[in-house]
């Protein structure tokens, strides 16, 4: 079984190798809502960190907490007027560590 701090090391290392985030990331980071993850980036980064970690899907659904790569009129609109998106579930860095030390999708 692996260790869940270095878990949390390797998920930030990919996100700043993938992405060049390395801003304050922290376990309660936020995917979505916080970085911007959406679309591609988001899938490709789930799909190279449920690899590394053999981490089984079933029951995964990428809608639930992810936008796709487009973005509608209102989703710019908030952006200018500084509103924040609560249309899509938080996706922390901590539970998606704790998948991936159980090696098994669940819900947050």
């Amino acid at each position: 079984m692996t260790d869940r701090s270095s878990v949390i090391a390797e998920l930030k290392t990919i996100l700043g190798d993938k992405y060049a985030i390395r801003k304050n990331v922290t376990e309660q980071t936020r995917l979505y809502h916080d970085l911007g993850l959406r679309g591609t980036d988001a899938a490709d980064y789930l799909t190279a960190v449920f690899q590394k970690f053999e981490v089984d899907q079933s029951g995964f659904d990428f809608a639930d907490y992810f936008k796709g790569e487009y973005f509608s009129p209102v989703d710019i609109l908030n952006s200018m007027l500084g509103r924040k998106d609560r249309s899509k579930k938080p996706l922390t860095l901590a539970h998606l560590a704790d998948v991936c030390v159980q090696q098994q999708w669940f819900s947050p």
